[in-house]
């Protein structure tokens, strides 16, 4: 029933000259994102990835999070971005001296 969003799906994740992607990022007990903001966890200026839902700590999904909404330990983000872009989210998300 909306073959423009369609069509813009399959172009964004078929596409091999476009490098889109969906990823979840996880928040670990020891982020230094836990009690920061999504805008924090992901700044459109810099890192350039758009946040399009949050699942939260209990399970609830939040589609199109506000930018005030606080990040716990156990929140997804679901991302989408470059590798680059996802890969800064990734880092800032990464408990402290682990990789995710």
């Amino acid at each position: 029933l909306q073959p423009n969003v369609a069509e813009f799906l399959d172009v964004v994740m078929h596409d091999e000259n476009l490098e889109f992607r969906i990823e979840e990022i996880e928040i670990g007990p020891d982020s230094p994102l836990l009690d920061r903001s999504v805008v924090e966890a992901a700044p459109r200026d810099t890192a350039g990835a758009l946040v399009l839902a949050i699942r939260t700590e209990d399970g609830r999904f939040i589609a199109n999070p506000h930018g005030d909404t606080r990040l716990r330990t156990g929140t997804i983000l679901i991302a989408l971005g470059t590798e680059p872009q996802l890969d800064a989210i990734r880092d800032n998300a990464r408990t402290a001296g682990r990789a995710s």
